[in-house]
């Protein structure tokens, strides 16, 4: 697929802003199965830990660390607006900020110009929420 190793530098640049101790404990949360096997294939070299994702059988991979305090997620909405909406909501996240967009020229077009956000102080956890966070297509 084009575009997935430029996606993965803009996620690793993202993730090389955040302090040592915070990329410990650090969730990157992407939306489809895609998005995850190009951060944990191209990932490596970035550090990065693995992608969590519900999207097929890779939510039978799991949540994550149980100690985040700091995510990287890809949006789920198209609109700034309502992606912090959701990020922001009750029970979500105490801050989140966009970190990046995804830009590029031939990949699928609902892949480009995805919004990328960094998120703090998490009021869950991705193992409490996981079981609706299913998507089995």
């Amino acid at each position: 697929m084009f575009g997935w190793q430029e996606l993965v530098a803009r996620i690793g640049a993202v993730y090389q802003t955040l302090a040592p101790d915070d990329q410990q404990h650090c969730v990157i949360y992407v939306r489809n199965y895609g998005e995850a096997a190009a951060l944990d294939f191209f990932g490596k070299r970035y550090g990065l830990p693995r992608a969590v994702c519900p999207h097929n059988s890779y939510w039978y991979w799991g949540a994550g660390v149980d100690s985040m305090r700091v995510a990287i997620i890809f949006g789920g909405q198209r609109t700034l607006e309502a992606n912090l909406a959701d990020l922001l909501g009750p029970g979500r996240f105490e801050s989140a900020d966009l970190a990046t967009t995804t830009q590029c020229e031939h990949c699928m077009p609902f892949e480009n110009h995805r919004l990328i956000f960094l998120c703090r102080g998490p009021r869950f956890t991705f193992r409490e929420i996981w079981p609706g966070e299913k998507l089995f297509i």
